[in-house]
């Protein structure tokens, strides 16, 4: 149960600035770049969402909080990251130069992000990944520990 002002962490995907207005707090929270994260008050990000503003559903910031979007009242959002993000080719996604995987992998929400984890973790443990760099970006962002396997 989330209250109002309980804070969400959004990460903006947005190609620039991007500044989201919250809708109930009408607190501005600015995205300079993608990538950029600013925790976000829950009311807006649902007073967003109820209104189905692009911000949340085309989206311009993703919300990085697993558990709220497992909430069914989330579903229509997590439907959207699911399929804009959804990786379609794992091998071609694991082979990129590591710019331009890191590039992409910072954009994904937390959820997909997790399901990256479990495949690197596997491929690792049968031997078919060892990139460390590629690594040690997912278990800083997933806080796991694939690494260790390795040893």
């Amino acid at each position: 149960k989330y209250e109002p002002t309980d804070t969400i962490m959004c990460h903006s995907i947005f190609p620039g600035t991007f500044l989201f207005s919250g809708p109930k707090s009408k607190i501005v929270y600015p995205f300079e770049a993608p990538g950029d994260e600013n925790p976000i008050e829950y009311q807006d990000l649902l007073a967003a969402m109820m209104s189905k503003k692009k911000s949340i559903m085309a989206p311009y910031i993703v919300i990085d909080d697993e558990e709220l979007l497992e909430d069914f009242r989330w579903k229509q959002v997590k439907q959207v990251y699911d399929s804009m993000f959804a990786i379609k080719n794992m091998d071609r996604f694991l082979e990129m130069p590591y710019d331009a995987f890191e590039k992409t992998f910072n954009e994904l929400p937390i959820g997909v992000k997790k399901n990256v984890m479990l495949e690197i973790s596997a491929r690792v443990r049968d031997g078919r990944f060892s990139e460390m760099r590629k690594i040690r970006l997912v278990d800083g962002a997933c806080n796991s520990n694939i690494a260790v396997l390795l040893q």
